[in-house]
């Protein structure tokens, strides 16, 4: 029995195609709280490199090594 191979059975068939969705839902979901933990993550560093800037703790040689080149989440320092 393959597993692209339909079931005889309608009943099955169903319980197949309810699992395929459960599974869906559960990746939906895990894919939805992985970008939440993403833009947590980046909001706090975002957070604790504006105290760093803040505080006189970093330069622009120290935040571009920290690797902060996405464009828009860049951190500007300005002399």
């Amino acid at each position: 029995d393959h597993s692209y191979a339909l079931p005889n059975s309608p009943t099955r068939l169903k319980a197949r195609l309810s699992e395929a969705l459960a599974r869906v839902e559960s990746l939906e979901r895990e894919k939805q709280n992985a970008k939440t933990r993403e833009r947590r993550a980046k909001k706090t560093v975002k957070s604790l490199l504006e105290d760093l800037k803040e505080k006189n703790l970093i330069n622009e040689e120290l935040n571009e090594r920290l690797g902060f080149h996405s464009g828009k989440n860049k951190l500007i320092i300005q002399p």
